[in-house]
């Protein structure tokens, strides 16, 4: 899965989700995974630099791990 919005790293991707900013997973899977539960987050897009497991609820982000 990966985020509407790039994030350089995953410590600015857990402050935006502290900070109350709505951010939404999308999957781009032909067999996507579920909208809410566990999930790991592969980012960035062009190169997976780094992976976070997230907890999404209808695919926003509830938690980062």
């Amino acid at each position: 899965m990966y985020v509407s919005a790039k994030f350089k790293t995953k410590k600015s991707l857990k402050d935006a989700i502290k900070s109350g900013e709505e951010v939404y997973a999308m999957s781009n899977s032909l067999f996507p995974e579920s909208g809410t539960g566990n999930a790991i987050l592969q980012m960035p897009v062009d190169y997976h630099k780094w992976y976070a497991q997230i907890v999404i609820e209808n695919y926003k982000i509830i938690s980062v791990k």
